[in-house]
């Protein structure tokens, strides 16, 4: 082969190389809070080998507000020259930053993984936090002084002594290292664009911005995840996640220690003890702030105020997660577990893959295997991406979830939402003025009385509690005690004009006393 034609060859395959290159889609992979570029490494790097994609791992300042992680994004060299098909992917944090970043520039897609999209509210509440966890200093203060009182039962203080450095070391775990691993110990301007209803997330989440967002980027999709257990042993599930069962085990076992001891003491010693019943009294009381650590650290995960428990990812209630107005996937519902807040850039390559080819149109490479479809569903609209999915088992006497007249577990209705009889003569409508109303031919038959206040959502929550928040997640009206508990419950607009809540089971829980 002469020299010439050896020059062409070489040209010619070098040319067909840069075009497959070419048609590789770039993929910008954000990290968030308290992160680093290799958050993403290994998961960039499979989804590579069967995605034509050519990744990029930018690093931004996370501690800054979100605006300013973004202008890293407009200026570095690896990021500023990306052609408008450009797909980015942050996890928590990073997905707020991609969204600001489209603000600037024009984007192919938007994928948030695990993202504070409507807040973290943690953020406001973590002093809190650190506050009710330390008082167990004084609960264990109470044992030592009530055991520092002889009685008949005094010798039993030896069998709890060993275990109250134990309890202090969760103390402190539970406190430290939460804030080790999401940076909670430092005053950072991001936080105050993180907490919920902030002025920044407010025009975020605006109509406006929304709508420019709808318009400007051809596919955005959120990924939103519940942990396994999330109410059980919940700080461990946010910084330890693979051990957190162990963990949430041991923690319980201290717990019975002080409860068998206080039962024994209770029946064992002589009612004219008052030192051993006041001895039994501290243990109880030790125990029961123990115990009720679990609730306090859900309800700091769920919602800026209150007690209610949300299902969340350790860190986020999958809430919050939701990118408003897209395409959503929620993992850990039927059955599945979703990914913890740590693990979630690790654990959840089957949906980012699903989600470039089917919403992002990213093609795969050839030969590779198509993506399982990601486990759950979303909770509510908008619907999952194509793709046919297993309708999920539902308990006796739940209807089928795509009926328009019934909502059921963690189903959501925000402003303008509705739930209509199968007769369409009943509408159960939360309206733009903050208020839950029910029409029967357009006449108002009942109401939550919160009209003129901040629309946030109404929600069928896992314990099957029906409650109303407002857009700063505070709960304005719920059914409380006579749904709570029920897991399996469901809400139907019924013909007859009346709108019932009825367990897995059939029996009515709750109603509006409007049937016609």
């Amino acid at each position: 082969m002469t020299p010439v034609r050896v020059a062409v060859v070489l040209a010619c395959l070098l040319g067909a190389a840069a075009g497959a290159a070419a048609q590789d889609r770039p993929v910008v992979f954000i990290h968030g809070l308290a992160s680093s570029p290799a958050t993403w490494e290994g998961a960039a790097g499979r989804l590579q080998q069967k995605l034509a994609i050519a990744p990029v791992r930018p690093t931004v300042d996370w501690r800054a507000s979100y605006p300013v992680q973004a202008t890293v994004l407009y200026s570095s060299a690896a990021t500023k020259t990306l052609p408008s098909n450009t797909v980015a992917i942050g996890h928590s944090n990073g997905g707020i930053v991609a969204r600001e970043w489209s603000r600037g520039r024009s984007l192919g897609g938007i994928i948030t993984l695990g993202t504070p999209n409507r807040g973290a509210p943690m953020v406001a509440r973590v002093g809190d936090w650190a506050t009710y966890v330390f008082s167990t200093s004084n609960y264990v203060a109470r044992v030592l002084n009530a055991f520092g009182q002889s009685s008949s039962t005094s010798w039993v203080l030896q069998h709890v002594t060993p275990i109250l450095p134990m309890i202090g070391d969760y103390m402190t775990a539970m406190v430290n290292n939460l804030a080790a691993t999401f940076a909670l110990h430092h005053a950072l301007p991001v936080f105050a664009d993180m907490i919920p209803g902030s002025p920044y997330l407010q025009q975020l989440n605006s109509s406006s911005n929304l709508a420019r967002e709808a318009q400007q980027i051809p596919g955005r999709a959120g990924v939103a995840s519940i942990v396994q257990n999330f109410h059980v042993g919940g700080p461990f599930r946010a910084f330890a996640p693979d051990h957190a069962d162990g963990l949430t085990t041991a923690f319980y076992g201290l717990i019975e220690v002080l409860e068998y001891w206080a039962a024994y003491i209770i029946a064992h010693a002589p009612h004219s003890d008052i030192a051993a019943i006041n001895q039994a009294q501290a243990l109880i009381s030790l125990a029961a702030h123990l115990r009720s650590i679990d609730p306090y650290y859900c309800a700091m995960v769920s919602a800026t105020a209150g007690m209610q428990c949300l299902p969340h990812d350790g860190v986020l209630p999958y809430t919050t997660q939701q990118y408003p107005g897209a395409v959503n996937v929620l993992l850990g519902t039927n059955g599945t577990h979703g990914p913890a807040h740590i693990r979630q850039t690790e654990q959840s390559d089957g949906t980012l893959e699903q989600l470039l080819v089917d919403v992002m149109q990213v093609r795969r490479r050839a030969g590779a295997p198509p993506a399982p479809p990601p486990p759950g569903s979303p909770p509510g609209s908008p619907p999952s991406p194509p793709g046919p999915q297993p309708p999920p088992p539902q308990p006796p006497g739940v209807p089928d979830p795509s009926r328009a007249d019934v909502m059921l577990i963690g189903d959501i209705l925000r402003a303008g939402d509705r739930v209509t009889s199968q007769d369409g003569r009943y509408v159960l409508i939360y309206q733009g003025d903050g208020n839950l109303v029910l029409y029967g031919n357009g006449t108002p038959l009942w109401h939550t009385g919160t009209h003129g206040t901040s629309p946030g959502y109404v929600m069928l929550q896992h314990d099957g509690n029906f409650v109303l928040y407002d857009a700063s997640q505070r709960p304005l009206w719920s059914t409380g005690g006579a749904t709570i508990g029920h897991s399996d419950a469901w809400l139907i607009v019924q013909n007859d004009g009346n709108v019932v809540i009825y367990s897995g089971g059939g029996v009515p829980l709750w109603d509006t006393g409007t049937a016609r």
